[in-house]
């Protein structure tokens, strides 16, 4: 899964989206299909008219309504963890059980 970090005092958030976007793309290795969250970061950095414009960008880029973090005040942190063990739950759920390894036979005893 993806955590999508995406800086608030920046100057288009959602510009700043795509980038990542495109370069994951370009990286391939099936990264652009994994599960995927959106946060806007340092939002206690700018005002709120700014945030909120950096907000509606990245919605629009992303087609997700982003999670508002602060790392320096802790806003949104917990709703960021609980949204990232929603998918990881979700996703253990999803995925088939390993086969449990074959027991190895015990070692036979060597006679010449």
């Amino acid at each position: 899964m993806l955590l999508h970090l995406v800086d608030a005092t920046g100057e288009h958030a959602g510009q700043a989206y795509k980038t990542v976007r495109r370069e994951l793309e370009a990286y391939g290795g099936g990264l652009t299909g994994k599960p995927k969250i959106v946060a806007l970061s340092k939002c206690d950095a700018v005002d709120a008219e700014t945030l909120k414009t950096q907000v509606a960008r990245l919605k629009r880029a992303a087609k997700a309504t982003p999670l508002k973090l602060s790392s320096a005040t802790r806003e949104g942190v917990e709703a960021a963890l609980a949204a990232l063990l929603k998918v990881i739950d979700a996703a253990r759920v999803e995925a088939p059980e390993p086969a449990a390894p074959e027991a190895a036979e015990p070692p036979r005893e060597w006679r010449p």
